[in-house]
């Protein structure tokens, strides 16, 4: 089982700065803040929470802005690719250097497309996390339950795009401001909210939506039929080397 749970804690909430952004009223943002520290990993859904007379579910998946197809995203396949070009990596004279390009290809339209199709994959699941949760033994009866997706954006460097503003040459691309996301939310009543992470250059980002924020965010909503996605492919560097066994000290080694 994977640690699903885990994972998204110590990328999102183990820094000194853990800032989720939104549009809104932050009432309810709050409140599945006080719930995530209560969250239980699961196999399906991911994780769950039990709090009070709420019980928060979750569940966790990702997507990027390449080409995808019937064997994976591009992205995830030039990924590797390259981690393969690497372990075949021959050491002459003790040591050997790698340099690789990560290259796919970066659309918006890869962007809504694998997005909407990841999506319905899981919102098509709600009622049988449900199911599977009382099967747990979680008595689901006479309680609130919260339905939460947490969906990452995994595009290495993130998916940027070239702006229009006279401050900034360039953005990255939020998923709950994206038109097509709010199209999608609006006709998904079994979905309460969501946490939507993405990367960019420098740090990781964080956004929360729920249904009462819809409108807030349609204020500031990206026509994305209007965004190019900014075509960036990351280098990978890798070394290898053959440490003599004298050089080794004491500790490290094992019988």
């Amino acid at each position: 089982m994977k640690d699903e749970i885990r994972t998204i804690a110590q990328k999102y909430f183990s820094g000194e700065k853990n800032t989720v952004h939104y549009y809104g009223d932050a009432q309810n943002l709050l409140r599945i803040g006080q719930m995530l520290p209560f969250m239980v990993q699961s196999d399906y859904p991911d994780g769950y929470a039990i709090c009070d007379n709420d019980v928060l579910m979750l569940e966790h998946f990702e997507f990027d802005s390449s080409d995808c197809n019937k064997n994976g995203s591009q992205l995830r396949r030039a990924e590797a690719a390259d981690d393969r070009a690497f372990e075949k990596l021959e050491v002459i004279n003790g040591e050997a250097k790698y340099v690789g390009s990560i290259e796919a290809n970066l659309s918006t339209d890869n962007y809504r497309d694998n997005l909407i199709r990841a999506f319905a994959a899981h919102y098509n699941k709600i009622d049988s996390y449900k199911q599977s949760l009382v099967e747990k033994g979680v008595d689901l009866s006479g309680k609130k339950v919260i339905t939460c997706f947490f969906i990452e954006d995994t595009t290495l460097l993130g998916s940027i795009f070239e702006s229009k503003s006279k401050d900034y040459s360039w953005e990255p691309l939020i998923l709950p401001r994206c038109d097509f996301f709010l199209d999608l939310f609006e006709k998904s009543p079994k979905l309460d909210c969501a946490f939507c992470g993405s990367w960019y250059p420098s740090e990781s980002c964080l956004w929360f939506i729920d249904r009462s924020m819809i409108d807030d965010y349609r204020e500031h909503q990206l026509i994305t039929s209007g965004i190019h996605l900014i075509r960036m492919n990351p280098w990978s560097v890798g070394y290898k080397a053959i440490v003599p066994t004298e050089s080794i000290p004491e500790c490290w080694k094992h019988e």
